[in-house]
């Protein structure tokens, strides 16, 4: 369950800026070919590192990389809001794209590691619905936020994803909380 929540608002907030970051960079005077290249250079990041970012989850576990990629999606929003060229507009996508390679590999494996064999395809059903489900309504959502301007979209991304790490956060203590008692007991 938290590990679709977290997919949810994840994805959510990454994919409100989907349609504006392509928009705001034309505000800012990036050509028809600086947004193909913004957006390119957000996919490629996120292809290039998913590999070796899945390799760094095995290695200093899930939750480490599922916090990095959140915290650095939240960012990526934060600095939008103070963007002034297309060139800041394509590196803060670059970063981006090095969030969505943090989480995704370490999430999608978090749910193979918690969930019973016997429930493997029904856990990672639920954890695709959430991802799918997140792509599907980021868009619009930020859309319809980005009537109030850039800015609040922005904005609203960051909150978004930002409240997710405060959960994941409080989740992972609460465990270690309830870990310490058990081995008290």
């Amino acid at each position: 369950l938290v590990a679709c929540v977290l997919t949810l608002v994840l994805y959510l907030g990454a994919y409100m800026r989907l349609p504006l970051v392509p928009l705001f960079a034309r505000e800012l005077g990036a050509s028809t070919v600086d947004v193909g290249m913004i957006n390119a250079g957000f996919m490629l990041a996120a292809a290039a590192l998913a590999l070796p970012l899945g390799l760094i989850s095995d290695r200093l576990g899930r939750k480490r990389l599922i916090l990095a990629g959140m915290g650095i999606s939240c960012l990526t929003s934060l600095f939008l809001l103070v963007a002034r060229t297309p060139l800041h507009v394509g590196l803060i996508y670059l970063f981006s794209g090095v969030g969505l390679a943090c989480f995704s590999p370490a999430m999608m494996s978090y749910v193979g590691d918690s969930s019973p064999p016997n429930f493997l395809g029904r856990a990672y059903g639920w954890y695709t619905s959430a991802l799918y489900l997140g792509m599907a309504l980021g868009p619009g959502f930020g859309g319809a936020v980005a009537t109030k301007g850039f800015g609040t979209a922005f904005a609203v991304s960051a909150a978004i994803i930002g409240a997710g790490v405060i959960v994941a956060e409080a989740k992972q203590k609460a465990r270690a909380v309830v870990d310490g008692l058990y081995k008290r007991l």
